[in-house]
């Protein structure tokens, strides 16, 4: 006779696995019923616990990579040279809210540190979200245009990193446009690695976010530093 399973070994497992959409699921499914208990006038429907319980589990999930992103190694601090046969890009956007716009900045530098090329522009006052990925999808295309075949791209946005590195569902689907433009990209026949950096590893690229910002010119290419 098979013995029965203590429910206690069941969560441990699942804690050990950090299996967030069963306890999302389970923490939704009890506030259904305190719903229905206590407030019988607003029905909530099985589409909705369950779309709730996804949505809270991809925030855990995105919090507890960030937090181990938090303590990735101090190469991350300041920037480094890539790899033989590669290149690495920087990109990143600044925002101005009191002057109501925004501006963006990306380069490319080899395994020597070489300057490839570069490019600044300025952006609408967006949302910062969507101007770090618009900074992202300019540094794919100037990558692309050179063309080099394998790339590292650091970032010091973590939810454009979370969102394109784990695919990361978004809070809403207003800059599905741009995210769509990036994977078409990354789709070509290229190696395209994306590392998340902290902002001094980033400082080039934010320098030239800000030129890109008080220029205010939609594009300009930068052959040298």
């Amino acid at each position: 006779m098979t013995g029965l399973v203590n429910p206690l070994d069941i969560f441990r497992r699942r804690m050990v696995q950090g299996d967030f959409t069963f306890f999302t699921g389970i923490w939704w499914i009890s506030r259904h019923r305190d719903q229905q208990i206590f407030n019988r006038e607003e029905e909530w429907s099985d589409h909705k616990i369950a779309f709730s319980a996804r949505r809270l589990a991809q925030e855990l999930e995105n919090f507890s990579r960030s937090n181990r992103l938090l303590h990735e190694p101090e190469d991350s601090v300041v920037w480094s040279p890539p790899p033989k046969d590669m290149v690495k890009t920087n990109c990143d956007a600044n925002i101005f809210h009191e002057h109501n716009f925004a501006g963006f900045g990306c380069l490319l530098r080899d395994k020597n540190g070489t300057w490839r090329k570069g490019c600044s522009g300025c952006l609408p006052n967006w949302k910062i979200f969507r101007c770090e990925l618009f900074a992202l999808w300019r540094d794919l295309v100037l990558t692309w245009e050179c063309g080099f075949k394998s790339v590292i791209i650091e970032t010091d946005s973590m939810e454009v990193y979370l969102r394109l590195q784990f695919d990361s569902d978004p809070l809403t689907n207003t800059d599905d446009d741009l995210v769509l433009k990036v994977k078409e990209l990354l789709a070509l026949n290229w190696k395209v690695h994306f590392r998340l950096v902290r902002r001094k590893a980033n400082l080039v690229a934010n320098l030239l976010a800000e030129k890109g910002t008080w220029d205010r010119i939609d594009l300009v290419e930068w052959l040298e530093p």
